[in-house]
C-alpha cells in the first residue's frame, strides 16, 4: 500500500530497523525471555483482533521483538566446549509429569544451584522452573489436540496439583483456556 512502512514506523526508523534485521551476523543466536514475553504478547493481541488499540499493542510488541532479537544476535555469549545442560533438558522432556526441583536439576548438571541456574538463564532465556512449567504447557496443548483424554487428567499427568491452576497457567501462556485450545485445534483453528 501506498504510504505505509514496515510496522507503521516512521519512514526513517522503518529503513533503519529493516536494514538491521537484513545485517544480522546470524540467523541462530540465545534468546532471553523477553523474545518470549513479547511473542507471547502477539500471540494473544493476534487471536483477539479487537480494533485499534489492539493493533497498536500488536504493533508494540513485534517491535520490541524484533528490537530484542537484533539485541540478542549481537551479543556474544561464551559457550562452554561440553554443554553440561544438555543431560539435564533432556531429563525434563521425559519426566514433564514429576517434580523437577533445581537443585536436582543442579546436581544432575554437576553444578552448583546459583550457577546452574545462571547457565540455564543463558542457555534457555528462562529460569529453570519458568522453563519446565512451559514446557510443560506445551506439551498439554499437544495432549489436548492428539487425544481424548480428560483436561484433568492431562493436568495431572503433567505434574500440576490441580485442573484449576492447570487451566489458569494454560491461559496465561496460550491466551485460551485448555477447552477452546483443544475446541479451536480440532476445528483446524
Amino acid at each position: 500500500m501506498r504510504g505505509r512502512t514496515f510496522l507503521n514506523l516512521p519512514r526513517k526508523q522503518a529503513a533503519a530497523l529493516t536494514r538491521a534485521l537484513r545485517g544480522l551476523p546470524s540467523r541462530h543466536f540465545a534468546g532471553e525471555w523477553r523474545l518470549q514475553r513479547h511473542l507471547d504478547a502477539v500471540t494473544a493481541l493476534y487471536r483477539r483482533r479487537e480494533g485499534a488499540l489492539a493493533a497498536l499493542q500488536l504493533g508494540h510488541h513485534l517491535t520490541a521483538f524484533l528490537l530484542a532479537c537484533l539485541e540478542a544476535a549481537h551479543r556474544r555469549v561464551d559457550r562452554p566446549a561440553v554443554n553440561p545442560l544438555r543431560p539435564v533438558l533432556a531429563h525434563i522432556e521425559r519426566h514433564l509429569g514429576d517434580p523437577l526441583p533445581v537443585p536436582d536439576l543442579a546436581e544432575r548438571a554437576g553444578l552448583s544451584v546459583s550457577r546452574f541456574q545462571a547457565l540455564f538463564r543463558v542457555a534457555t532465556g528462562l529460569p529453570p522452573g519458568e522453563y519446565v512449567l512451559r514446557r510443560r504447557i506445551e506439551r498439554a496443548g499437544e495432549l489436548l489436540v492428539c487425544t481424548d483424554r480428560s483436561i484433568t487428567a492431562i493436568a495431572f499427568s503433567l505434574g500440576f496439583a490441580s485442573s484449576q491452576y492447570f487451566a489458569t497457567a494454560f491461559r496465561r501462556y496460550t491466551g485460551r483456556s485448555p477447552r477452546e485450545h483443544r475446541r479451536e485445534k480440532s476445528a483446524g483453528g
